[in-house]
């Protein structure tokens, strides 16, 4: 038989371009480690002061190793003043900020005592916390699970005997330091101190219909006023006067040299009502601020 035709021939689509491969991942920055440059405070010192190298200050814990890795009571490492089993503390500071990956604390006598690591971040944050297992005269190594940037910790002690700290290392990356804090706005200005001059004053209040919703703020303002006075016999006398369609009840109180006297005739203003009858609220604190206990010689005002 004659042979069957060929199948027709298959068109594959061009297979597409291979994707390029992934860019490598940056290098991780190389780890810097620096010595704790000062030392800032201490819970106590077995020194009194500080003589780099030959006492038991707070300074020795600066800068590198030179009491380590001896395991005896020496000068050159810091120590407390006491040999309590209470807690202790030194605070470094360090030149730089730093990410914080590790932390080197040389212990050079009554190892293991380190109870607790705490960094400075605007307050003081625990980052470790836990068992000391240091052999005397070698350094415990602390690795922080999350890294923190820092310039300052507070190493803590604890145990039986006198301790001692002869340097403090970080390691990790360097790190700009935070902005600094706005400046505080400026204090608000003191109030002034009360007027000690003499005077008799009486206020002459308006307690009128039209006065309405603003009787209120009227009296605060009596009040606030008030409080600007020294009162006494040779500093402010003050009286309350209140008119409406007349003189109305409470009746004027009269001048006094009473702080309280002319806070409760305040306190205890009238209903508002009526119509205003200024002319006859004038004439009765005219009469008040020359009557009973006006002073001779002494500014008048209303």
């Amino acid at each position: 038989p004659p042979n069957p035709s060929p199948p027709p021939p298959v068109y594959l689509p061009p297979s597409p371009p291979a994707s390029p491969p992934a860019p490598p991942l940056p290098p991780f920055p190389p780890l810097t480690c620096i010595w704790a440059s000062a030392a800032v405070d201490a819970s106590s010192s077995y020194s009194a002061s500080c003589n780099q190298g030959a006492s038991q200050d707070k300074c020795e814990v600066v800068g590198v190793p030179d009491a380590e890795p001896s395991c005896a009571d020496v000068s050159g490492a810091w120590s407390p003043a006491t040999s309590g089993s209470g807690e202790e503390y030194v605070h470094v500071s360090f030149a730089e900020h730093m990410e914080i990956h590790y932390i080197d604390i040389y212990e050079t006598y009554r190892a293991p005592f380190v109870t607790r690591i705490e960094a400075w971040q605007s307050r003081w944050k625990v980052i470790w916390q836990g068992v000391d297992t240091t052999s005397c005269g070698t350094a415990f190594r602390v690795f922080l699970d999350d890294p923190l940037a820092t310039e300052e910790l507070k190493i803590v002690t604890a145990t039986s005997g006198y301790e001692q700290i002869d340097a403090i290392q970080i390691c990790g990356v360097l790190v700009p330091r935070p902005p600094s804090l706005p400046p505080l706005p400026p204090a608000p200005p003191t109030s002034p101190p009360p007027c000690s001059e003499e005077v008799d004053l009486v206020f002459v209040v308006d307690n009128s219909g039209s006065v309405g919703a603003q009787q209120n703020v009227v009296l605060d303002l009596l009040r606030a006023t008030v409080a600007l006075f020294q009162m006494g016999p040779t500093a402010a006398q003050i009286a309350y006067v209140e008119f409406e369609t007349t003189v109305v009840s409470p009746p004027p109180s009269p001048l006094t040299d009473s702080l309280t006297d002319i806070l409760t005739a305040i306190d205890n203003a009238g209903p508002i009502g009526g119509f205003t009858c200024l002319s006859g609220g004038i004439e009765e604190g005219q009469s008040v601020v020359t009557g009973a206990g006006a002073r001779a010689g002494v500014p008048k005002v209303m």
